[in-house]
C-alpha cells in the first residue's frame, strides 16, 4: 500500500512531465507505422528513375564476361572475332537460339527468342517500361509484328499486334532513338510501308 501512495503522489506532482512524455511516446508510434507503411511498397520504375533494363540480372555496358557465363551458364556454341564473342543459348524456339554478345569483356547485347509456350507478351514489358519511346516496322509489319523500343533503357522488343504476344527481346547499352535506329534495328523504319 505504500508503495502505491507514493506512485499515486509521484503522479500528481509530475503531471505535466508525464503527460509531455505521452504525447512524445505517442508521436514517435505514428511516425514510425507510418514510415513502415510507405517502405512496404515500392513504387513502379518510371522513366526519371528508371536507369538501364536488364536481363537474367545482366545489364549491358555493365556486366562482365565472367557475370555472363555465371548467370548464362554454357553456351550451346561460341564464335570468337578479335575482341568479338557472340554466344548462343538454348531458346524454346528449336529453330532459333538466344545470343548473347560480349565485346573485350564486356557484356554488348542480348536477343532472347520467345515462343507462346514462354507466355511473354506485351504488358510484360509496358508494365516495367511504360510506353514505348518509338514503334518501329519492317516488312513482318505485314503479318502483325512491332519493334517497341524504349533506346534510353536499353530494351527493345518484338510483339505481335493482334495476340500481344512477344517473340523477340533486346537488351543493349542505352542509346539515342536515332542510334538505336541506325545500329540495331536497321531494316525498321518508323512508319509502315508494305511495298519495302
Amino acid at each position: 500500500m505504500i508503495n502505491m501512495n507514493k506512485i499515486i503522489s509521484f503522479i500528481k506532482n509530475n503531471k505535466k512531465f508525464i503527460i509531455i512524455f505521452l504525447i512524445i511516446i505517442f508521436f514517435i508510434l505514428i511516425i514510425d507505422i507510418q514510415s513502415k507503411k510507405t517502405s512496404g511498397v515500392l513504387p513502379s520504375p518510371t522513366p526519371q528513375s528508371f536507369q538501364t533494363a536488364t536481363f537474367n540480372d545482366l545489364a549491358p555496358g555493365k556486366s562482365s564476361k565472367d557475370d555472363v557465363l555465371l548467370k548464362m551458364g554454357t553456351a550451346l556454341n561460341a564464335k570468337i572475332e578479335e575482341s568479338k564473342e557472340t554466344y548462343e543459348y538454348r531458346s524454346s524456339n528449336p529453330n532459333f537460339n538466344t545470343e548473347v554478345i560480349v565485346i573485350n569483356d564486356k557484356l554488348e547485347y542480348i536477343k532472347v527468342i520467345y515462343t507462346n509456350s514462354d507466355n511473354k507478351n506485351y504488358s510484360d514489358f509496358s508494365v516495367i517500361y511504360g510506353d514505348p519511346e518509338q514503334v518501329l516496322y519492317n516488312a513482318d509489319y505485314s503479318v502483325g509484328y512491332i519493334l517497341n523500343s524504349y533506346p534510353s533503357k536499353g530494351v527493345a522488343f518484338i510483339s505481335h499486334i493482334k495476340s500481344k504476344s512477344v517473340n523477340e527481346a533486346w537488351y543493349f547499352k542505352p542509346t539515342t532513338t536515332e542510334e538505336f535506329k541506325s545500329s540495331l534495328a536497321i531494316g525498321y523504319f518508323e512508319s509502315p510501308n508494305l511495298s519495302r
